[in-house]
């Protein structure tokens, strides 16, 4: 093989290399910046898709065993619609519960009181009239709980924390499981 042929074989193996090499560089890329621009929209993108835990205050939530806060975005254009009709979509709505937390161009973040029993009617029913209904009471348990461990147990910030919800009957069992489970020193179960 003439030397030239062997110089052009070679030049062609580096070009396919980095070609190869380039076509890899590209794909993660793109996945980076796909990924980059889902935070982009979610942070500052409309509230149908952005994150609310920065909108939403503690104190704007009633969680009791037997009420609980739906967070409801209401497109702006539907926000009289939404005012008039919220408390009739279900039966256990609390009346005048509803209140505007933020807004943007597109859209109002509303929240509305009611019995935790007709919960899930009411998102049925507040989805068929076009507004999206997110239930904000589990998110705020979490962040409630992670909060009080640190602050009223003194626990450092790299715990597990767990909400359990058994039925009744098997609420004595699971809690001796955890116990036996959690029985070394440095682990606590608060039942």
């Amino acid at each position: 093989m003439s030397p030239l042929k062997e110089i052009v074989d070679g030049i062609h193996v580096q070009v396919a290399k980095i070609d190869d090499d380039l076509k890899v560089r590209i794909a993660e890329y793109n996945n980076v910046r796909s990924q980059l621009d889902a935070i982009n929209r979610k942070q500052t993108g409309s509230l149908a898709v952005c994150d609310l835990s920065n909108l939403v205050a503690p104190e704007d939530l009633v969680t009791s065993e037997h009420l609980v806060t739906l967070i409801a975005v209401v497109p702006k254009f539907s926000q009289k619609d939404w005012l008039s009709s919220y408390e009739t979509l279900t039966t256990y709505v609390v009346p005048r519960s509803s209140k505007n937390l933020h807004e943007d161009n597109e859209y109002a973040i509303y929240t509305v009181t009611l019995f935790v029993r007709d919960a899930d009617s009411f998102r049925t029913k507040a989805r068929e009239r076009g507004f999206q209904v997110f239930t904000s009471w589990m998110h705020f348990c979490a962040v409630r709980l992670f909060a009080e461990s640190i602050l009223g147990y003194g626990l450092p910030p790299s715990f597990l924390s767990v909400v359990l919800s058994p039925s009744v009957k098997s609420e004595k069992k699971v809690g001796s499981i955890l116990e036996t489970l959690c029985s070394s020193s440095n682990r606590q179960v608060v039942l």
